[in-house]
């Protein structure tokens, strides 16, 4: 995402596919993760007060060591888009967030799920919906063994 389009969606406030928040802690950070995994995606951008105001993060945790975290926090493994970004001078992270395949996904064993502009655990039901959702799916073609020929 362009600093542009950043700063276009920062605009818009937080919501179903958008979460600010002011410190970038891998915790944190990876229960909105998990929650935008367990829904359509989304933004989690670190360094922006619940206002959508740039307050800038201080130079931290190293993007590497952040994605590390995130990556053995999440099962299953989902792959997110760590990035850099400066806005007005000050040091601003944005997590891209896909839709998850493999519903339901965990943090630290936890479940969350986005409820509007708010991440919560998810309950005994939601899981139980995500689960019965996946099995109603077709099978996904890379799952499926091969019938062809090697020789």
């Amino acid at each position: 995402m362009n600093t542009n389009d950043l700063i276009a969606r920062l605009s818009l406030g937080e919501g179903q596919k958008m979460e600010f928040k002011t410190a970038c802690e891998p915790r944190v950070i990876g229960r909105a993760v998990c929650a935008f995994l367990n829904a359509q995606g989304g933004y989690v951008v670190c360094g922006v007060n619940d206002h959508g105001k740039v307050v800038g993060i201080r130079a931290g945790l190293p993007l590497p060591q952040l994605e590390e975290e995130l990556s053995t926090g999440l099962t299953p493994k989902a792959l997110v888009s760590v990035e850099e970004q400066m806005i007005d001078g000050k040091r601003v992270l944005v997590i891209e967030v896909p839709a998850g395949k493999d519903v339901p996904y965990a943090f630290q064993n936890v479940f969350y799920v986005r409820d509007g502009e708010r991440t919560t655990t998810a309950s005994v039901d939601m899981i139980r919906d995500m689960v019965l959702r996946r099995q109603a799916e077709p099978e996904r073609w890379e799952r499926r063994f091969s019938t062809a020929d090697l020789d």
